[in-house]
C-alpha cells in the first residue's frame, strides 16, 4: 500500500493541489494507523489533520509545502518519526556552514570548526553566537527551529534546536 505508484511523482517547483493533499493524507494514515504513542501526546491526530489542509494548499512551491508538512509531523514529539524531503530539495533544507554550535549554559558557542578559511576568518571554537538573521539566537531557535524539530525529550530537542539544525537551511543563504 505505501509503495503505491500513485503517490510518486516527478519533482516540479510547485506540486498540484490534488498531490499536496495526498501526500499530507498519506502522512496522517501512516501515523494514525502505525505511530504507537498517541497515548502520550495530547493531541487530536484527526483534528490537526484537517487543520493541515488549508496549510498545504496555501503553499505556493514544493520547498514550502515540505517545511508544512515537517512542521505537521513534528507534533508527534518523536525523533524517529520525520519526513524526510527528496533529493531534488535536500540543498534547500540540509545545507549548513561547516561549524557546528551547541546551547552552553543558556548561550550559544562555536564548538567546532571543520574549515581552515573560516578558522582564519575568526570562527573558532568558543565564539559565541548571538544573532542570526539579525534576531537574538534564541529567540532564532524557538521560532524557526523548535516548530519543525521531532524529538520526544528536552534534552533531545535542545541538540537538534541549537546543535543538528540551527544553522541549517538553503544552500545560497547567508
Amino acid at each position: 500500500l505505501w509503495g503505491n505508484t500513485a503517490f510518486k511523482t516527478t519533482y516540479k517547483p510547485n506540486l498540484s493541489d490534488a498531490e499536496k493533499v495526498a501526500g499530507l493524507s498519506l502522512l496522517w494514515s501512516q501515523a494514525k494507523y502505525n505511530f504507537a504513542n498517541f497515548a502520550l501526546l495530547d493531541i487530536d491526530w484527526n483534528q490537526t489533520y484537517l487543520d493541515y489542509i488549508p496549510k498545504v494548499l496555501a503553499t505556493k512551491s514544493t520547498a514550502e509545502y515540505y517545511k508544512v508538512l515537517i512542521r505537521f509531523y513534528a507534533q508527534l514529539k518523536d525523533g524517529h518519526t520525520n519526513v524526510n524531503v527528496p533529493d531534488s530539495l535536500a540543498g534547500e533544507f540540509y545545507s549548513r556552514p561547516p561549524f557546528r554550535t551547541e546551547l552552553i549554559e543558556g548561550r550559544v558557542f562555536v564548538v567546532k570548526v571543520f574549515s581552515d578559511s573560516l578558522y582564519k576568518s575568526g570562527i573558532v571554537p568558543g565564539l559565541e553566537v548571538t544573532k542570526i538573521d539579525g534576531e537574538p539566537v534564541i529567540e532564532y531557535g524557538e521560532k524557526n527551529v523548535k516548530p519543525y524539530a521531532c524529538s520526544s525529550t528536552p534534552q533531545d530537542m535542545e541538540i537538534r534546536e541549537f546543535s543538528y539544525q540551527l544553522l541549517s537551511g538553503p544552500k545560497n543563504k547567508a
